[in-house]
């Protein structure tokens, strides 16, 4: 139905049921949206009954029903009649399955697709009244429809009253609810806790461990902390990707190097002193692959890892953005982490811009993006050339420094080559908006790049004694 080109757009049920979802689910998501739920926006009579049901729980409770939902409807049976009951037993046997694959809400990006939907329903609505009234003559009262339209909006922020607005002083900044996740050992002390909205950069010399590193945080997140995890490579094939996080993953070897079949790998001693030992090394083959998979879907508990390979030159932040709708839309999958290996081979939107402001421009749009969906995102860069001969360091980012301006978080892989034949390497903080640092502060990583192991152990620079 139109009138002069004015359209009424099919309702995305997928969208409502996910606002369903996180009714029945999140109290964090009702503290955010209860205020400015409206019922009569759902489009179905069984979602606005398993709606009311949530409000009403969350009311009288201040929490989600969950589990308790089941009760509910249990005990409907002489407030509801029987064909409701059984639209109303489908929905939620479907929104079942859909809570089965969720490990945990992306809350922020969740609260403003839910504000989306109630936006376009609410105009969806204000169009039909609009045509309606036109279609029967009544000018006046199509006016006034369009004059009382009220907007969907966030509650209005006005800051917070430090003093007396006990409801959002209590809420540290530290507070759980935007971390995603911290690396294990020395490291996770050194970066301290990744959050939603971050930008991460991992700076070093070429051929230094950037794409292990980037691989290795995606490992820490998907199995780590059950997260939904999407990893695009502009520089390696797919399948390439793919094998070497199945490498780490299975331990076994993509290849050798000057036909030596065993694998070495580096340990600390109580002293903290480098130690090897040599395993029998054993070629992954597509076999171990199919088989470990079993195991990793389980292990990571909800956790997902996707990976999508582009042409390099030819993906921008906008393509990354079409992605990531494409696989909320196909797939109702909203990642946590995303992985661009890396950003400085995206194209900017304006291609007419000096390669410099090429970077700011694609560097300030995936922070941007970061903030908008509330993600992490990470991605690598090289260090200019002066630091083959010396340290990566906040004076040599390549190409441009502004960079270090707009990312949350850099870090520094430096490995020489006898480091890397002594299989460690060093990791320092170059940037942190959060966590206090000194950029002297090192840590030590053991690596075990057979099998694409970038972080074995760690330990600070101080409490381990090289050689031995």
């Amino acid at each position: 139905m139109s009138i002069e080109g004015l359209q009424i757009t099919k309702v995305d049920a997928k969208k409502e049921e996910r606002v369903l979802l996180a009714c029945i689910m999140s109290t964090d998501f009702m503290n955010h949206i209860r205020k400015i739920m409206d019922f009569s926006l759902f489009t179905s009579k069984a979602t606005k009954i398993v709606a009311q049901w949530c409000a009403q729980y969350y009311d009288t409770y201040g929490c989600a029903p969950q589990n308790q939902l089941t009760t509910i409807f249990d005990n409907s049976e002489l407030s509801i009649g029987e064909t409701d009951r059984e639209y109303i037993g489908a929905l939620l046997a479907k929104i079942s399955t859909m809570s089965s694959e969720e490990h945990e809400f992306n809350i922020d990006y969740q609260v403003d697709q839910t504000i989306e939907f109630f936006k376009s329903r609410r105009l969806e609505k204000l169009v039909s009244k609009v045509q309606n009234e036109l279609m029967v003559g009544k000018l006046d009262t199509a006016e006034n429809a369009v004059v009382q339209y009220m907007k969907v909006e966030k509650e209005a922020n006005t800051g917070i009253d430090l003093f007396r607005d006990k409801d959002r002083i209590k809420v540290m900044s530290t507070d759980k609810r935007h971390t995603l996740f911290q690396p294990p050992g020395a490291v996770g002390e050194l970066t301290g806790p990744f959050k939603r909205g971050d930008f991460v950069m991992f700076a070093s010399k070429g051929k230094s461990g950037k794409s292990t590193m980037l691989q290795q945080l995606g490992i820490w997140a998907v199995l780590g902390a059950s997260l939904k995890v999407l990893h695009v490579t502009l520089e390696m094939p797919e399948d390439e990707v793919k094998d070497k996080y199945y490498s780490a993953f299975t331990g076994k070897m993509l290849s050798m190097y000057r036909g030596e079949s065993k694998i070495t790998y580096p340990y600390l001693d109580g002293e903290g002193y480098i130690q090897y030992a040599d395993i029998d090394g054993e070629m992954m083959t597509a076999e171990d692959i199919v088989e470990s998979s079993y195991d990793l879907n389980m292990m990571s508990k909800g956790g997902r890892l996707f990976v999508e390979s582009r042409p390099e030159n030819s993906f921008s932040v906008k393509d990354l953005k079409m992605l990531l709708d494409k696989y909320e839309t196909q797939q109702n999958l909203v990642f946590d982490v995303v992985i661009v290996d890396y950003a400085d081979i995206m194209i900017p939107q304006d291609s007419k811009l000096e390669y410099r402001h090429r970077l700011d421009e694609i560097y300030k749009s995936l922070r941007g993006l970061a903030q908008e969906r509330s993600l992490l995102i990470a991605t690598a860069t090289q260090s200019s050339r002066e630091s083959f001969k010396k340290d990566t360091s906040a004076t040599n980012i390549s190409e441009d420094i502004r960079k270090l301006a707009t990312v949350t978080h850099a870090f520094a892989i430096n490995m020489t080559d006898e480091e890397k034949a002594k299989k460690y390497w060093r990791l320092s903080t170059i940037v942190s908006r959060r966590q206090f640092f000194l950029e002297q502060d090192t840590v030590v990583c053991l690596a075990c790049l057979d099998v694409a192991r970038m972080v074995v152990d760690s330990r600070w620079a101080n409490e381990v004694h090289i050689g031995g």
